[in-house]
């Protein structure tokens, strides 16, 4: 509906028509068509790694250029010598703004093991005292977009228990009646994950963050970087040594230090590394993608 609504305004604020359209429809009927048309000279998709797989082939047909924003499993990497009061606040809002239905959630928290229980003990106080509503409430967190995607959430969240994991808080649907007839799911932390676990490694797409432990800069850029995908980082402490020491070695797009947040602005270039996707959103380097370089040679005689 948003996308029809800028249609409108678009027309309203005089656009000429055609100049920007908005083609409703299923992937299969609509995106298919749009991706394989021979008209169509440059594609940006947003989306899962699976269809972004099948946009890339389609667009391939016609040797058309694509800037892929994929998936994610961005971690929130705190050491001890954190503010972990900042550090809770960043953390929360990155896995549960929009019920954790964002590509760039920060749905992994890496935790120095020295501050593990002093931030999970934060985590969980916040986590059960947040409000759960539909949007028109202005919840704390809103609701899961559609039943399908609820289940596929309890799917998860069950894998996590039988692989060991431990639920510090939430886990289920909310008790509460006034929500029993909506897709509504509690912010959840899974604690004890090791890095091979499902919950560790699948973007599962809701209010579901996976805790981890480390013990030095060494291992924390190692956990990081296990993952398939790389689009978005933070890195919270007081030593600035260390927050670039990471910087410069976590595989992905953006990184934020002592705050997260792709939303940032439109001068922040966004995108991710290995199955995050290539090329950049926002910034002048998204232009780079409409635009080609053309050499203009001349010979003076």
């Amino acid at each position: 509906m948003t996308a029809l609504r800028l249609g409108e305004v678009g027309l309203a604020c005089g656009l000429p028509p055609g100049v920007f359209n908005v083609v409703p429809g299923t992937g299969a009927g609509a995106g298919a068509a749009l991706a394989r048309h021979p008209g169509i000279h440059q594609l940006t998709f947003t989306g899962s790694v699976e269809v972004g797989i099948a946009v890339a082939k389609m667009a391939a047909d016609n040797v058309v250029p694509v800037v892929m924003e994929l998936g994610g499993k961005s971690p929130n990497i705190v050491f001890a010598d954190a503010d972990l009061d900042l550090a809770v606040a960043g953390v929360a809002n990155a896995i549960f703004q929009n019920a954790g239905q964002t590509c760039s959630a920060g749905s992994r928290l890496l935790v120095e093991r020295g501050a593990h229980g002093a931030l999970v003990e934060r985590l969980v106080a916040k986590t059960t005292t947040m409000r759960i509503g539909p949007g028109v409430s202005d919840p704390d967190l809103g609701p899961i977009i559609s039943k399908r995607q609820l289940e596929t959430i309890e799917r998860y969240v069950a894998v996590g228990r039988e692989e060991g994991a431990s639920v510090a808080a939430g886990g289920g649907r909310p008790s509460d009646a006034a929500l029993g007839g909506g897709f509504y799911f509690q912010p959840t932390l899974l604690d004890a994950v090791s890095a091979d676990m499902r919950v560790a490694q699948e973007e599962i797409f809701g209010p579901v963050l996976a805790i981890l432990e480390f013990d030095d800069v060494e291992e924390a850029a190692a956990l990081a970087n296990r993952s398939a995908y790389g689009l978005v980082a933070g890195v919270w402490t007081r030593d600035i040594n260390k927050a670039m020491a990471l910087a410069s070695r976590i595989k992905a797009g953006q990184i934020y230090v002592n705050t997260y947040g792709a939303g940032g602005g439109v001068e922040l270039p966004f995108g991710g590394y290995k199955k995050s996707g290539y090329g950049r959103e926002k910034g002048l380097e998204s232009l780079a993608s409409y635009t080609q370089v053309k050499n203009v040679c001349v010979k003076f005689a």
